[in-house]
């Protein structure tokens, strides 16, 4: 009968082999998956600075200046001037934090604000955006044809500067203009009343210009 050499195949150390080739393999996958996720934290850092750079920001008035006066803002690259309620300049984003830097109070005082395409910036700088404002420019236009009810609760939902706003361009329709609709006794005197006085001064002033 023959001989037959039987070979003999180490369970134990095959197993041992795959396991340490599966955990290898496993520990590349996790390594791999650590890069890319530090991979992409570096591009959400690095990608914004680069969109600032080029960004531009809109900045909205939210006053009416009198002729001849204009909402200044004085940067190291240019002057912005503002007159009307509603009037925008787009700037570049350096330009805006030099605004914010400078002039912060102006947007605390209801004078300029941001749009709604900067809403980010809003709450990363805590800055109001023009959509939130009461005072609209429809408020403004309609203001002389607002009952006496209406006119008050207007007055004493906005801000401080939007009361100056409101009071100023009552003066300047029913003293420059000579509109009719401004001359409505009731509501002059209502206004001067919420206004503690200032619309009266501010007709006083007026008539005063014009004599010089």
């Amino acid at each position: 009968m023959a001989n037959y050499k039987k070979d003999v195949v180490n369970t134990e150390s095959t197993n041992s082999e795959i396991n340490e080739v599966a955990e290898l393999k496993n520990t590349v996958a996790m390594l791999q998956e650590q890069i890319k996720s530090l991979l992409s934290a570096q591009n959400q850092v690095a990608n914004p600075i680069i969109d600032d750079v080029n960004r531009w920001v809109k900045i909205i008035h939210l006053q009416e200046m009198a002729e001849g006066l204009t909402t200044n803002i004085k940067l190291s690259t240019r002057n912005l001037d503002f007159t009307f309620f509603g009037e925008d300049r787009d700037v570049r984003f350096t330009e805006f934090q030099e605004i914010v830097g400078k002039y912060k109070h102006y947007f605390a005082d209801n004078i300029i604000a941001l749009s709604t395409k900067d809403n980010d910036l809003v709450e990363k700088y805590r800055l109001p955006k023009a959509e939130d404002t009461i005072l609209k420019a429809s408020h403004l236009a309609n203001l002389p044809y607002l009952s006496l009810e209406e006119l008050e609760t207007l007055y004493n939902s906005v801000a401080d500067g939007h009361k100056r706003l409101i009071t100023r361009r009552w003066a300047y329709g029913y003293y420059e203009l000579k509109d009719p609709a401004y001359a409505d006794k009731k509501k002059v005197d209502l206004l001067n009343e919420l206004s503690g006085g200032a619309l009266q001064n501010l007709l006083t002033e007026l008539v005063e210009k014009r004599k010089h």
